[in-house]
């Protein structure tokens, strides 16, 4: 088993998104995919003992110097993916865009907040307790979704800052404009 291999079981066994477990880790999503899929193969020991600290387990479990995590731990996936599979086009569309919004904890351009009551319903008949997990399916399933919801929160991060950039040059939140609506 590889150390990509070994992270992602480590992970799954845990029932820990990506997301969470790259934040625990103090590493940033896109590094941490990138030595998930095996792309970086020297992570740095500091690396390595953010994310078995975040794992609990020690650096030498996390390379393979002790058993790696018992494959049964991985069994909640495999029911998530048949569920995603069976789900109307639109149904599936509702939960990525209400998982994604969850996980990223911004609100996604297209996002509704049915989306987001459609994922409450997946994951409650899934038993599915972390939207993360949600979004791995999806990425495993289809894996072209995952470029999209990097692209999506891309775009939504630019319309915030959008919105920050307009809201300082209104002053609306100015003492100025407190002064000038109070009489002050």
């Amino acid at each position: 088993m590889t150390l990509a291999e070994r992270i992602k079981a480590a992970r799954k066994a845990r029932q820990m998104s990506q997301e969470t477990l790259a934040h625990r880790a103090g590493m940033s999503l896109r590094a941490f995919r990138s030595l998930e899929r095996g792309e970086a193969l020297d992570p740095h020991y500091s690396t390595l003992q953010g994310i078995a600290d975040a794992l609990s387990v020690s650096v030498s479990e996390l390379v393979g110097e002790s058993a790696p995590p018992k494959a049964e731990a991985l069994a909640p996936v495999t029911p998530l993916r048949e569920s995603l599979r069976a789900l109307p086009d639109e149904t599936r569309r509702s939960v990525f865009l209400g998982a994604l919004a969850a996980e990223s904890g911004t609100w996604v351009a297209g996002t509704v907040s049915g989306d987001l009551e459609e994922l409450k319903r997946f994951m409650a008949s899934t038993n599915v307790q972390s939207p993360g997990l949600v979004l791995e399916a999806v990425y495993e399933l289809w894996p072209e979704s995952q470029e999209l919801a990097e692209h999506v929160e891309a775009r939504a991060r630019e319309e915030a800052q959008r919105t920050n950039d307009e809201l300082a040059q209104s002053g609306a939140f100015s003492d100025e404009s407190r002064r000038r609506r109070h009489g002050a």
